[in-house]
């Protein structure tokens, strides 16, 4: 029981400390002119980001209830994957705009004269505050759920308010550590971009003037997989990997929430046994042209009907060049051109397979590999190391939440 848990705070109900615990909104698809809508997908380790906003169209007066306030914290309530259910983070106002919040998010905001909302913010991101979060989780017509009547009487640790502001001063400049090795990691990201374009140049203007050949040409096997009968129902915690699109990321996989199968299910499911080198993309809905390539024992793995497998032909393509190539911003836009006027966002296999590709000499591509591979390396050490600060972080929260550094 947390009563037993915390040594020092008394414990009141979240929904006590609140003034204010909502839903959001959600209008008719926007331009930039019109309101922009923050979503789970703006909410990364506990902080804001606004690398993907959405612009929705919202009548004047019904906004004036969802506009964000400094301070207001957003929690994702619903979700197609367990794992971001419950993400939250602090609302910073970056301009002047107005700021809403979407409908499958929940803003709260805290009563000022009982409750710090950084230090709140701290608490739910805790593994303290995650536990809670296993408990309260539900399904409905495929997504999951948060129970919001059971999140709001969880109950929070309330020290006095000084002690709250100290406490969320000490995690601040705590987490300037792993922000800082997160920053490593996406400039290291950048530089293989940035190394990519010195080498080959710009893929989609080819102004390096390399060779074209189609994707087609290039790929053995060019195909998709499918979802097994029974959907969700047919995963399990161990077996055989089953990629989906939200595992391909720019260039690498997330594992981190990857569903298996049965082999069963497996070797009912050749066609798409995914091999060593094979490159993965997104070829449906909001992470379409996302694009990773696979290492691992070949047929170890299975992919789902909204990832598309291209085999590169070894002696012609490496599959980390064919990876980057496709996954520049230039080169994304021509791809999507050959969607335009589409109903729906998709690739097809025949739209895949004409791909132009600029084929380097392969000395030129095994060079760009071997970088990939030194870079790959370091950001496993830089992994480990983020992966460190982030137990200590948490080890840290524990005892702050407990009155043992107040």
């Amino acid at each position: 029981m947390i009563e037993e848990y915390f040594k020092t705070f008394k414990t009141l109900p979240l929904n006590n400390l609140l003034t204010l615990n909502q839903s959001g909104v959600w209008g008719a698809e926007g331009t930039g002119d019109d309101y922009p809508i923050l979503r789970s997908t703006n909410i990364h380790d506990g902080k804001l980001s606004l690398t993907d906003i959405a612009f929705r169209k919202v009548e004047d007066k019904e906004a004036l209830k969802y506009v964000l306030k400094k301070g207001d914290i957003i929690v994702t309530k619903s979700s197609g994957s367990s794992h971001l259910i419950g993400k939250c983070c602090i609302f910073e106002p970056p301009d002047d705009r107005k700021y809403l919040f979407s409908n499958f998010t929940q803003r709260l905001r805290v009563n000022k004269t009982l409750m710090d909302s950084y230090f709140l913010n701290y608490y739910l991101n805790s593994p303290l505050g995650k536990a809670v979060l296993e408990r309260m989780n539900n399904t409905t017509s495929g997504l999951r759920n948060l129970n919001m009547k059971d999140y709001s009487h969880q109950l929070i640790p309330v020290p006095p308010l000084n002690t709250q502001q100290k406490i969320a001063s000490i995690l601040e400049k705590a987490g300037s550590a792993g922000e800082k090795s997160r920053e490593a990691n996406r400039l290291t990201d950048e530089f293989l971009k940035s190394a990519f374009l010195e080498m080959f140049g710009d893929p989609a203007l080819n102004t390096k003037k390399i060779p074209l050949v189609k994707c087609g040409d290039i790929s053995s096997h060019v195909s998709s997989g499918s979802t097994p009968l029974g959907g969700q129902k047919t995963y399990f915690k161990s077996g055989i990997l089953f990629i989906r699109s939200q595992n391909v990321h720019m260039n690498k996989l997330d594992l981190s929430d990857v569903a298996y199968i049965s082999e069963a299910v497996h070797n009912k499911m050749k066609r798409t046994w995914v091999k060593n080198g094979d490159v993965l993309l997104n070829i449906t809905g909001a992470s379409i042209g996302r694009v990773a390539y696979f290492i691992g024992k070949d047929n170890s793995a299975n992919v789902n009907q909204h990832v598309c497998i291209i085999r590169p032909k070894k002696e012609k393509i490496v599959p980390e060049y064919l990876s980057f190539l496709i996954s520049m911003p230039n080169y994304q836009k021509k791809i999507f051109a050959l969607n335009a006027g589409a109903t729906r966002q998709a690739f097809n296999f025949e739209q895949i397979k004409k791909f132009e590709i600029p084929i380097a000499p392969m000395e030129h591509q095994q060079k760009f590999a071997a970088l990939v591979q030194k870079v790959e390396k370091l950001k496993e050490k830089q992994r480990e190391s983020e992966k460190e600060l982030n137990n200590l972080f948490n080890s840290l929260m524990q005892r702050a939440f407990r009155g043992e550094i107040s």
